[in-house]
């Protein structure tokens, strides 16, 4: 969303808690015309401390640049098999494979990005209806779901069901989910199933780790 209301929806926790969205909007459309897209350009700093911004900082610089390289590799790939399909009259057999696992690594990386920025969708009429100190303590138990969701999820794919008496971990590795994904190849490409899942993997593991920081640095030092 590119404009006050956009602003809006990306208003920290404690613009939403003291002020109304339609005077937020107000003062936007009262500004010069040079200064109402300005706030939408950075990410808003929910760190204080310098070592949790600077890594945060890394994994936007890690993550962005790839998701927009994948961005348009895909477009690339779907173009391709668009024009062999209809007007060589060909087909590219790995074409819509290929592109569903990067749309997979895609999305994940869309959601490191979105949540790295807040900007995944959220319900805030409770947020912006209590006092400051009260959404803070809101936006941490929000933190901390984020946290457990993706650490159960993590767990969920590379910690087995059932570990066998005297394990070491490449045999915890061959139990887990995505280690037992290592011999189910995809048709065309005949990739490892695990290769596709280790988006998931990534992606969780950054949004964990971007919940940690937000935890950690939870008051400014």
């Amino acid at each position: 969303a590119g404009g006050p209301v956009g602003v809006c929806w990306r208003a920290s926790a404690q613009q939403r808690a003291g002020d109304d969205c339609d005077m937020a909007i107000a003062r936007m459309l009262a500004a010069p015309a040079g200064e109402v897209e300005a706030p939408l350009a950075p990410p808003r700093e929910m760190l204080h401390r310098g070592w949790t911004r600077a890594v945060d900082r890394a994994i936007g610089l890690i993550v962005e640049p790839t998701a927009a390289m994948l961005i348009l590799v895909e477009v690339g790939i779907l173009g391709a098999n668009v024009f062999a399909r209809y007007v060589l009259q060909d087909l590219l057999v790995w074409g819509d494979e290929l592109a569903t696992i990067l749309f997979l690594w895609l999305t994940m990386l869309g959601a490191v990005g979105a949540y790295r920025r807040d900007e995944h969708l959220r319900l805030t009429t409770m947020i912006r209806r209590v006092p400051p100190h009260i959404a803070r303590v809101l936006e941490t138990i929000s933190t901390v779901v984020v946290a457990v969701f993706s650490l159960e999820l993590l767990a969920a794919l590379l910690w087995p069901p059932v570990i066998p008496p005297g394990s070491g971990l490449s045999q915890l590795f061959a139990a887990s989910y995505i280690g037992q994904e290592m011999i189910d190849l995809t048709p065309s490409l005949e990739i490892a199933r695990s290769y596709v899942l280790l988006g998931i993997v990534v992606g969780l593991t950054l949004i964990l780790a971007i919940a940690i920081l937000r935890l950690i640095d939870d008051r400014p030092k």
